[in-house]
């Protein structure tokens, strides 16, 4: 089995990270138009969904 080289595994943290702001910015957007009054709290909600994936 080959190992991965190191341009390989850079681009898959790159695709990956570009992934999580993608959700976040989405989510943050669609939650912010839900409820206008309170824009920065969708943010809030998105960026602690991922944070409770990344405890495990």
């Amino acid at each position: 089995m080959n190992r991965l080289d190191g341009k390989t595994v850079i681009t898959i943290i790159g695709v990956i990270s570009l992934m999580i702001f993608a959700f976040i910015f989405t989510v943050g957007y669609i939650l912010s138009k839900v409820d206008p009054e309170n824009k920065l709290e969708g943010y809030t909600i998105a960026i602690s969904f991922i944070g409770i994936f990344a405890t495990f």
